[in-house]
């Protein structure tokens, strides 16, 4: 490539850097946690639980180690597949409607599984959606005596 090639290219890199770099457009947050959903189903699904285990909630991963993450949901359900439906986002919360089919361990059952749909409850943590293993309950308000 010649000098003269350079001096189209070099600008075109400069600004390709420079929108890599900035602040990202607005993605949205609908889109951007049905994504994260789908995602960890995904990982689920497989039985990578390794990797479903990031997509859960700093506090619940401060509070709960991989192994034991594990034996939660390591049994008890096959998961045969899901389908996140749709997502409502409500600030920093969403609750995303997933399909899944399934089997029960030792149950007979249809040979596609069972199939329902499930509320997952998801929260922004610093820009991330993550998913909450467990619905949070609200503390109760104090009360002054």
């Amino acid at each position: 490539m010649n000098i003269k090639g350079l001096r189209f290219i070099l600008p075109a890199l400069a600004l390709l850097t420079l929108s890599c770099a900035g602040a990202q457009p607005d993605v949205d947050p609908e889109v951007a946690v049905k994504a994260r959903a789908a995602a960890y189903w995904q990982h689920r699904i497989k039985g990578e639980f390794s990797k479903a285990y990031p997509y859960e909630s700093p506090p619940f991963r401060e509070g709960v180690s991989l192994d034991i993450y594990y034996k939660a949901i390591g049994g008890g359900l096959l998961y045969l597949g899901a389908h996140v439906k749709s997502a409502v986002v409500r600030g920093d919360t969403a609750v995303v409607i997933v399909e899944i089919r399934y089997k029960p361990m030792g149950a007979v059952t249809p040979k596609k599984g069972l199939q329902r749909d499930i509320h997952d409850n998801w929260q922004l943590y610093d820009g991330e959606w993550c998913h909450r293993f467990r619905r949070q309950k609200k503390k109760p308000p104090s009360v002054d005596m």
